[in-house]
């Protein structure tokens, strides 16, 4: 079958077939046998929590993908996986609102179970869309976050850690979100801004009665309140300190006390210590030993302690104490304020703070060591590593790592009914559920009692994903309770590709577990990609409207048009949608086709390639000069992950010097039909021929990792044949500047000259000439230098620019055209 037959490369026929043709052949698999040097990708796990991807996912997916082909031509064994994120919060919501399930109505099996069902139907309709999209993971190397060998690793990450005194469990105020009732940790929540109201409000001082007005932007928790706090400076209160004031509507007594970091200026100076409304309460509550009044449960619902308020959320209860307030004429002032309120990263809810017995891991411990540890690692692009500098300097809060959820990792922990012993899974049992089996034990060693109950929590799904590295590995605790790999020489892995919008979470967290369980960095670079973004510069959601299906785009303009748009984006940098760029990627795709279909055409039956020094003309010397260029200058930029740089470098090249010019100065002599007097060897003719195609196969192959369709079509049906070759052009050598030597005079003769022709299209133009039309004559003006430059491609000129005279004279650049007489 002749490939090249149509006259316009047919995407989605191609594609089709270059996709199946590279599963039946297997090139993108792992060889853990291999002798090449190993490259190996830790691959973000999408959350399986959403049916539908957008071109935002295509983008960062694509641009890491192009980083892996790159590396698979330059000679190395790529460890390419995909895994999915299918446990935790964002299946669990997804599922809820799915199926709009009461969690307190349905039995925890039948849950998992939707969740499970649920997580395989998304799982596979993003295995569709990568396939389109020719992402080269070795499927055979997937993993899911729920899976049996990632609980395993999950577990044995606890259980060192425990081990090593790293985690712990321990009741107290904790980030909570009371819409999925369940802990957060630190990185769950983010800060919005919104308009609120800061209320004065009037206490009572017990001793002489006089008002104490505090500014409050949460009334609600006045029945909670634990303590008045002051400056210690601050004159206005100093009488005051050690005394007691009395709480409105609720009538019990509080003390007055003074702190530092109480702001003098702000409200009126005296400021509200509640149990709990934001970490300053949590802090002045274990600093001074203040008694606790918690009125909110988990679902936000006040307590007996809120008296008449009882059985209320927290914001209708808001409502009703400010009316309260105001009806005993304890509610002074109102004024807007502006407030930077925590939310849950998921829901959206503010984060409430209540004391809870949860599992955490120690990081405050550890900041220093974690701060080492990336400047250790490679950060491209370098500035986010400020990104993580910051977030590790600001933490405040050990990582909570228990989830009171249905689907996720169990926690491998039994309790004493009888005792405060807890039991832990060994590792030679992992994977266990305690909620489905019994510990390995007949009788508690410390009371002897045989009743225990399972733990119910299950593990944070960051837990697992931290462990991505050890899940590629297979590293997980043996019987010994030593971390032992399936695959040993995987772990550091080489590379870490994601957004730089869980820089604070999947390479935190990975940072810090690598750093525990094995004393070293999880992989040697981290290469961090942007945001794609709408057309209006938004981030993309359904919800607002801006979403558009990328296989829709795939199908309509191809998928190395839509992986052309992705590799436009700059490393670490958003991207607006742009269809004008997908269109421009969809017309290189066909010029590169039409090249190679031109080349095709004009090499003729038994052309082999190579050619004699003797018969290189000026002009090819030019062009393979000039292309050991660009092949230096892209490697260069791979180097440092740098493929935008290199795409734009490469389709310079192609467009302008290649096609414009080479092809335009060589086409008569592939024919040996000048339209010229000039006549060519038969050395010259080869020469010509062999160098079009050996510089269009350099470039063929530098392009293959951005469009890998059409340049595997290109290949299967030119080059494997005409210059020889490998299966599959994604397992070409990747090309390498050839140290032939071409001087710079034969470099600056080919700028001079496509600074020339550059010049008579420009006059053509004027003259409203079309640039392929023929003319009868070219007067060419230019200085000296140029002019004896341009002489050794005169020939080329006229042909390229369709002159049948072109006549050259020395003095200021310019050119004027003559067209040719109508019959």
């Amino acid at each position: 079958m002749n490939l090249l037959e149509a006259k316009r490369y047919e995407h989605q026929e191609a594609e089709a077939r270059w996709s199946q043709f590279w599963d039946e052949l297997g090139i993108y698999k792992y060889d853990p046998n291999s002798t090449k040097p190993l490259f190996s990708v830790d691959t973000p796990p999408p959350y399986a929590s959403a049916a539908h991807l957008h071109v935002g996912h295509a983008m960062s997916y694509s641009q890491a993908e192009i980083l892996v082909r790159q590396k698979r031509m330059s000679g190395f064994n790529c460890y390419y996986p995909m895994g999915f994120d299918d446990n935790g919060l964002p299946t669990e919501r997804y599922v809820e609102k799915k199926y709009n399930i009461d969690k307190s109505k349905i039995t925890r099996p039948d849950f998992v179970e939707l969740c499970i069902k649920e997580t395989k139907e998304v799982a596979e309709s993003y295995r569709r869309f990568w396939r389109m999209l020719g992402i080269s993971v070795d499927w055979s190397l997937e993993y899911n976050t729920i899976g049996k060998g990632p609980t395993k690793v999950a577990q044995s990450s606890f259980l060192d850690l425990v081990k090593k005194g790293l985690v712990g469990r321990k009741k107290d105020p904790i980030m909570w979100d009371i819409s999925m009732q369940t802990a957060l940790a630190q990185a769950d929540i983010e800060a919005i801004e919104r308009n609120g109201m800061l209320n004065d409000v009037a206490f009572t001082a017990v001793e002489g009665g006089q008002e104490l007005v505090i500014s409050t932007t949460r009334p609600e928790l006045i029945p909670a309140c634990v303590a008045l706090f002051c400056h210690p400076e601050d004159e206005r209160f100093q009488s005051l300190l050690g005394k007691k004031a009395k709480v409105p509507l609720f009538g019990y007594e509080v003390p007055i006390l003074a702190d530092e970091s109480v702001e003098k200026d702000f409200g009126t100076g005296l400021m509200m210590v509640c149990t709990f409304g934001d970490p300053e309460d949590i802090a002045k509550w274990k600093k001074y030993k203040l008694m606790s009044r918690v009125v909110l449960n988990e679902k936000g619902i006040l307590n007996r302690l809120a008296g008449e308020f009882e059985g209320q959320h927290v914001t209708k209860a808001r409502a009703a104490i400010l009316a309260k307030l105001e009806e005993t004429g304890a509610l002074k002032g109102q004024k807007q304020t502006l407030q930077r309120v925590s939310v849950s990263e998921r829901s959206g809810t503010p984060v409430e703070y209540i004391p809870h017995l949860q599992w955490f891991i120690d990081l405050i411990d550890h900041k220093e060591a974690f701060l080492d540890r990336a400047n250790e690692l490679n950060w491209f692009p370098e500035y986010f590593q400020k990104r993580y500098d910051h977030w590790v300097e600001g933490l405040k809060w050990d990582w909570c790592i228990s989830r009171q959820r249905f689907y996720g990792v169990p926690i491998p922990v039994w309790y004493c009914n009888d005792c405060a012993y807890v039991h832990y899974a060994e590792p030679g049992e992992l994977p266990v559920d305690p909620t489905a089996q019994g510990p390995a034990l007949e009788s508690c060693p410390v009371c002897g009692s045989g009743s225990f109950r399972p733990e119910e929590d299950v593990f944070d799904t960051w837990m697992t994903s931290s462990l991505t590295p050890q899940i590629n590995a297979g590293m997980a605790l043996n019987d010994k309770g030593q971390w032992e790999a399936e695959r040993p020489g995987l772990f550091p892995m080489s590379i870490r590709v994601q957004g730089f919008e869980i820089i604070r979470t999947w390479a935190f967290y990975t940072v810090a577990k690598s750093h525990f369980h094995a004393n070293s960095l999880p992989w040697k670079d981290i290469v961090v990609s942007g945001w794609g973004l709408d057309q209006a510069g938004h981030k993309i959601s359904k919800s607002k409207g801006n979403y558009q299906d990328p296989a829709e785009i795939v199908q309509k303009f191809s998928a190395d048009a839509l992986r052309y748009w992705s590799a436009l984006g700059t490393l670490g940098n958003d991207l607006r949608y742009n269809e004008i760029e997908v269109k421009n990627g969809q017309k290189l795709l066909n010029k590169l086709y039409n090249s190679v279909r031109f080349l095709s055409q004009s090499v003729g039956e038994g052309f082999k390639p190579g050619w004699d020094e003797a018969g290189l003309m000026p002009v090819d010397r030019w062009l393979l000069g000039a292309c050991d260029q660009v092949v230096q200058s892209a490697g260069k930029h791979f180097e440092t992950y740098d493929y935008s740089n290199a795409l734009r470098l490469v389709e310079r090249f192609f467009w302008d010097s290649y096609c414009d010019n080479y092809l335009e100065m060589i086409k008569f002599r592939l024919w040996n039909n000048p339209e010229t007097d000039q006549s060519y060897s038969e050395a010259q003719i080869q020469a010509g021929k062999a160098v079009a195609i050996e510089v269009l196969y350099t470039l063929v192959k530098l392009f293959a990792p951005i469009l890998p369709f059409v340049t595997e079509h290109i290949y299967q049906g030119f080059f494997k044949e005409t210059v020889g070759g490998p299966e599959s052009i994604h397992v070409a050598a990747w090309p390498q500047k050839s140290g032939k030597g071409y001087s710079e005079v034969d470099l600056a003769q080919g700028d001079a000259v496509a600074e020339v022709l550059s010049l008579i299209r420009k006059a053509k133009i004027e003259s409203q000439i079309g640039i392929a039309t023929k003319v009868e004559r070219v007067e060419l003006s230019a200085p000296a230098q140029t002019l004896v430059l341009a002489r050794a491609f005169e020939v080329e000129i006229a042909s390229a620019v369709r002159a049948t005279k072109l006549t050259l004279t020395e003095g200021p650049l310019s050119a004027t055209v003559t067209a040719t007489p109508k019959a």
